[in-house]
């Protein structure tokens, strides 16, 4: 599909493997990305199963996402099972628990320090054994998924916050911009530092946490690529 599809802009089309979804700001150039699509497909002899198409809509579910013009935000019929996720008991189910996790970490702040434990769990030469620790972090991860902000989407034309904290331990990020008078969440990252390798361990401790900041920062704007990239008017807090 992408192949058929070459040459269109992201801004009028996104494919994943055969899902397209069509984008428009205002309905005239909605229908011209509709045209645009629909005369590619003409050209490749494809036809569209008119059951699966959803024209004209104000929000749309996609690839897990409910995608609308206030933003981004999680489809409740993908999350509503984590309400009803038992606990797991063995490592296979709780890497299954823990891959939706990753799939919207972006939706949920510190997701990485409160999945810790779980992820300990993880480990091969650990017993599997579900301790207190554990049952908090997961119904902390239940709760914070079935509850999750709408993300904004990033402006280029407006300032980007960048809200940074960083340790021996772990560096974590919170992107947003001002919009309509309120600052509005763009996205969460956090990083947690294997023990055995965070950065400049065997270095004093100020000097430590000085060269663990800039690493951070670097970590952080590769992040944040995607929505950073090209656009240097940004404001950091630490």
């Amino acid at each position: 599909m992408e192949t058929v599809l070459r040459g269109l802009s992201p801004e009028a089309c996104l494919i994943y493997l055969n899902d397209k979804i069509i984008v428009g700001r205002d309905f005239e150039e909605q229908l011209n990305s509709l045209r645009k699509v629909l005369e590619k497909l003409k050209q490749a002899n494809l036809k569209l199963n008119p059951a699966k198409c959803n024209l004209f809509r104000r929000e749309v579910s996609y690839l897990g996402y409910i995608i609308s013009a206030e933003g981004v935000r999680t489809d409740p019929r993908k999350v509503a099972a984590v309400k009803e996720w038992s606990q797991p008991r063995n490592v296979h189910e709780l890497r299954s628990f823990l891959g939706l996790c990753t799939y919207y970490r972006r939706f949920v702040k510190g997701v990485s320090l409160i999945a810790r434990p779980l992820h300990r769990l993880t480990d091969h030469k650990r017993p599997f054994v579900w301790s207190e620790e554990c049952e908090v972090a997961f119904t902390s991860l239940k709760e914070a998924l079935t509850s999750s902000p709408i993300l904004s989407y990033p402006d280029p034309d407006k300032q980007f916050i960048l809200d940074t904290d960083a340790s021996h331990a772990n560096v974590g990020a919170v992107l947003s911009q001002e919009i309509d008078g309120q600052e509005r969440v763009i996205a969460y990252w956090r990083f947690i530092f294997a023990v055995g390798l965070r950065p400049f361990q065997k270095e004093a401790k100020r000097s430590n946490t000085n060269l663990t900041k800039v690493w951070s920062e670097s970590e952080i704007l590769s992040a944040f690529r995607s929505s950073l990239i090209s656009y240097y008017e940004r404001r950091k807090r630490t």
